[in-house]
């Protein structure tokens, strides 16, 4: 039997060598203290032999090991090793179920098959039924956040608590376990936990990537948009669309600002998001003069100081246009400079003498002949084009063109984003290149929409 044993495993380690298949459609899962191995590996492998090894059991979670030590041994000698050999289906399918013993506990499970690039292999953890029952009493009957904390600490529910979460394994700072004790407790207040896998799926994710926000640095700004992408309802900002309209770089800079801020919790995260857009949303802003409305509509909504601006609205704006404010206070430190410097420069109201120029409110300001300046015409196709004269010429003749036709009656809306389906439009026309060629296979594309 032993030689036996030893000639499969000979060409197992040659069929490891000699293929560059790799194992793949294995899964490894307890169910009632037993642990079942199941694999469909296709067509291909039908009726193969296939050998499973059982290591174990191990206190922390272990990796298979090599499976042949040397050539005395057939396998590493470990506290427990349970193998079997058994032969695939005809459909390459195969079922087996091991029965370790020992729960609450790791083990190793591996699969070498001919075909295998490599062994499979997988660590799982054998969880006693009644362990998580256990475990659930004694959360749901937690009288705080420190009695949760307790629960996870202890070496004999740590395991089957956080083995399974591998969000858990990221958290390392203490502020940031607790701000997750406590958002359990708060659960559990609410509702009765009935099952912690759903618990921490339907609850506890969102709370989980704002502790991972949390201990994220300036450097993983793309990482923390998305797992927030995925993962939390950020469609609850009132400034979403804004933010859903920006390139990957803006959205990276509104995560930036969120980066070493210690977050409470998901409500403050997501105010905190809100104002990030706003300030990116500032920053965006191509036209200066429309910095004053988005300041006056938009300042106590973010709690920012417009002390002095009406007085002082261009200096304000010159002062903060195109800059990254990293918080809403550092806006508001800004905008309180910049008054303070155009008061200065006024001299505070006084009078002051003046010398080869114009005076006003004891500032000085250069001579200038407007009698000779030409009037600018307003344009004729467009009503709100003041504030952009300078482009004037050049919208009128893309709107002849029929490059472009505006939003509305007389409407250009100069200082809106341009979304890429009407960029898209623009540079076909502007191409003369026909727009009835083949369908696309878009999703979020209607067919029966302009575009």
């Amino acid at each position: 039997m032993k030689i036996f044993r030893k000639l499969i495993l000979c060409c197992f380690v040659l069929a490891m060598y000699c293929s560059n298949t790799v194992a793949a459609g294995i899964t490894c899962y307890v169910e009632n203290n037993h642990l079942l191995v199941s694999g469909d590996l296709g067509d291909e492998y039908a009726y193969r032999m296939i050998a499973l090894q059982l290591n174990g059991p191990f206190l922390s979670e272990t990796k298979f090991p090599d499976a042949v030590e040397n050539t005395d041994s057939e396998f590493k000698k470990l506290e427990h090793t349970e193998f079997v050999t058994l032969y695939l289906d005809e459909n390459g399918k195969f079922r087996h179920s091991f029965y370790p013993g020992a729960g609450n506990c790791f083990y190793a499970v591996a699969a070498f098959c001919q075909g295998f690039e490599k062994p499979w292999s997988s660590t799982v953890l054998n969880v006693p039924d009644d362990l998580e029952t256990e475990v659930l009493a004694l959360i749901n009957d937690a009288q705080s956040a420190e009695d949760i904390k307790a629960i996870y600490d202890n070496s004999n529910y740590h395991n089957a608590l956080t083995y399974n979460y591998s969000f858990l394994k990221n958290i390392t700072k203490e502020e940031n376990l607790n701000l997750f004790y406590r958002a359990l407790y708060q659960s559990k207040q609410q509702e009765p936990i009935t099952n912690l896998e759903k618990s921490y799926i339907d609850i506890m994710v969102p709370i989980s990537v704002v502790m991972n926000i949390n201990e994220m640095s300036g450097q993983q700004t793309e990482e923390a948009r998305l797992i927030a992408e995925q993962n939390m309802d950020l469609e609850t900002a009132p400034l979403y669309n804004f933010y859903n309209d920006m390139a990957n770089s803006q959205k990276q800079n509104v995560f930036k600002r969120l980066l070493g801020v210690n977050h409470s919790d998901v409500e403050e995260f997501l105010v905190s998001f809100d104002t990030a857009i706003f300030l990116q949303r500032l920053e965006n802003e191509v036209f200066k003069n429309n910095l004053t409305a988005l300041l006056n509509d938009n300042a106590s909504n973010y709690n920012i100081n417009l002390n002095g601006y009406s007085a002082n609205t261009e200096a304000v704006n010159n002062a903060i246009y195109s800059k990254y404010f990293k918080t809403a206070q550092e806006l508001s430190d800004a905008i309180a400079a910049a008054v303070a410097g155009a008061t200065s420069n006024t001299g505070g109201g006084a009078s002051g003498g003046s010398s080869g120029g114009s005076s006003f409110n004891g500032g000085f300001l250069p001579a200038i002949d407007n009698r000779n300046l030409p009037t600018p015409i307003l344009s004729e196709i467009f009503d709100d084009l003041e504030s952009v004269l300078w482009a004037k010429d050049a919208i009128e003749a893309l709107y002849k063109l029929g490059v472009i036709s505006g939003r509305g009656e007389k409407v250009f809306d100069p200082g809106a984003n341009v979304k890429r389906e009407e960029f898209l439009k623009m540079i076909l026309i502007a191409a003369n290149k026909p727009m009835d060629g083949d369908a696309v296979a878009f999703t979020d594309v209607d067919k029966e929409a302009w575009y």
